[in-house]
């Protein structure tokens, strides 16, 4: 089996309504390695204009793109995509890397061969980080409607010239921790991505450009998220490892899947676990193994991206946000919303109004 990607040549990014979309196109076999993905994303190192890719073909269909925002710091977005069939692809990370990945719809499995007896899920709002090197990566695609991702590879060549000495050095520490590296040159680390790091994600993702300084935006929002996933992990403390029976697994994303579809009528984490018949104790620390943080904590986080969807598309008031989402004092409400945002809940809505933000 094998998957056609068509890259539309000298693309900018997805054209406004009425823009006309006419390129030459390129089609490429199904890449097997990293250094050949990145060849995807060749041309100038400061790539100027993003390409549009568009994938058909029996098993998937969709778009996406790619764009080199910095010499050696390639990026990657693909959303609305059909998988048709099950996938399973095979990538040989043939070259020193340091990826990160958050998923904003749908899910993919993993398993580094050597390190991982089974595969392990992502689901959408969770990350991915890794630095890998001469090691064998299975990906899994269930059938789906709608999977899309952000993605990022920097060459371990380049990672001081994109962050700087000091934060290349932060990073490789904290991705050296990460299960498995010691081992094997590989590493990856997963967890929920903060409500902050999905809206700038799903941000970049609708941004559009239409000239030299939009592109400057864009290349530097590019950046702007890659610090904040990497921000993220760095200041969560490690959980404890907890060995998880594939049940308890199974139990634990249920609970997460609850939590997504009923966080403004969920009352505690105590009611989540109840419903599964799991101590709060012994959820907590699976939860907190799987996805980096607690029970309670991933509740609220729901709620404060909730409260930011409602402001900025400017359905409910301040008031009304605080009421909507559990807090009977506004007062407590806005204190949460800054601290989780770095802005207030009305900086958020004069933001998406098209006016300057004021903390």
């Amino acid at each position: 089996m094998r998957m056609n990607i068509i890259i539309k040549e000298g693309a900018g990014l997805p054209p406004r309504a009425g823009e006309p979309a006419s390129r030459p196109r390129l089609e490429l076999a199904q890449c097997e390695s990293l250094s050949s993905a990145l060849s995807m994303s060749g041309g100038p190192p400061l790539a100027e204009k993003p390409e549009l890719l568009h994938f058909g073909g029996e098993m998937l269909t969709g778009d996406g793109l790619v764009f080199n925002p910095l010499p050696g710091f390639h990026f990657g977005l693909c959303g609305d995509i059909r998988v048709h069939t099950p996938l399973t692809r095979q990538v040989r990370c043939d070259m020193p890397v340091v990826m990160a990945y958050l998923i904003l719809d749908g899910s993919f499995s993993y398993r580094l061969r050597g390190v991982d007896t089974a595969p392990r899920e992502v689901r959408g709002n969770m990350f991915l980080l890794g630095r890998c090197h001469g090691v064998d990566m299975e990906l899994f695609f269930p059938v789906q409607r709608n999977y899309g991702h952000i993605g990022f590879i920097v060459r371990e060549e380049s990672l001081n010239e994109v962050v700087g000495a000091a934060a290349g050095d932060t990073l490789r520490a904290l991705l050296d921790a990460a299960p498995g590296r010691g081992r094997t040159g590989a590493g990856l680390l997963s967890g929920i991505a903060s409500p902050d790091a999905v809206c700038a994600a799903r941000q970049l993702r609708d941004m559009q450009a239409a000239g030299p300084l939009d592109l400057l935006c864009y290349r530097c929002q590019a950046m702007h998220f890659f610090a904040k996933l990497f921000s993220q992990v760095a200041a969560a403390q490690a959980p404890p490892p907890v060995l998880l029976q594939e049940q308890d697994r199974r139990r634990l994303a249920g609970i997460k899947a609850t939590i997504e579809r009923d966080f403004l009528r969920i009352g505690s984490a105590a009611e989540v676990c109840e419903g599964i018949g799991m101590s709060l104790s012994k959820a907590n620390r699976g939860f907190r193994a799987l996805y980096s943080m607690t029970i309670t904590q991933y509740i609220q986080q729901c709620r404060m991206a909730h409260a930011y969807a409602c402001l900025a598309a400017r359905r409910l008031n301040v008031s009304e946000c605080a009421f909507e989402v559990g807090y009977s004092n506004v007062s407590h409400f806005i204190s949460a919303f800054k601290k989780q945002f770095k802005l207030t809940p009305k900086a958020v809505a004069r933001l998406e109004a098209g006016a300057a933000p004021q903390p």
